[in-house]
């Protein structure tokens, strides 16, 4: 109802059309939105939305073992520079 009395007040009163931008962009922006939800949710983005998750955290699992297993080559390179600078 609010947009046909806008219509209605743009097409009477040469006052109300300075408004007709702000609401110009508004609407574009709000359809190109809604456009993008279509598409992604026909694309199927929506499918499938726990396991990014559960690969981000088998990796963090993975890393935290792999910096377990293995030494801090940073720290054995600045030891190594502090003994032979002495």
């Amino acid at each position: 109802m609010k947009l046909f009395e806008f219509f209605h007040t743009f097409a009477a009163d040469a006052g109300g059309r300075f408004a007709v931008t702000p609401i110009a962009n508004y609407l574009l922006a709000s359809i190109g939105f809604l456009l993008l939800l279509v598409w992604a949710s026909l694309n199927g983005m929506f499918a499938d939305l726990e396991s990014p998750k559960d690969t981000m955290l088998a990796n963090e699992r993975r890393l935290d073992l792999e910096s377990l297993r293995t030494p801090d080559l940073r720290h054995t390179v600045s030891t190594l520079g502090r003994e032979q600078n002495v």
